[in-house]
């Protein structure tokens, strides 16, 4: 699914956003950044996500609903061992 040009699921059962394992593509050259963002409302993560789009940011967003899926996802445990399609975020930083 799109919304404002930024691929989305919405999970059948608990009816949240999983935008966790999307990559958006703004067409820039640049290097792109990656973000973990940890969100439990889906209001703020389509406003986070607007906001994102809109700007023309090189930021690619992965998104998890809370802080103990944040360090799942850190410490690369269950569904996020795999680190092609949950990289590291970037820890450097970012100038316009």
């Amino acid at each position: 699914m799109l919304y404002g040009g930024i691929p989305y699921s919405v999970s059948a059962k608990s009816k949240r956003f999983d935008w966790s394992y999307k990559r958006v593509d703004h067409g820039m050259s640049s290097p792109k950044y990656k973000i973990l963002l940890a969100e439990d409302n889906p209001n703020d993560l389509l406003f986070i996500k607007r906001a994102i789009d809109r700007g023309g940011l090189p930021f690619i967003l992965y998104h998890v609903v809370n802080g103990e899926e944040a360090v799942r996802y850190l410490q690369g445990e269950g569904q996020y061992g795999d680190r092609e399609r949950y990289p590291i975020p970037s820890l450097g930083s970012y100038s316009k």
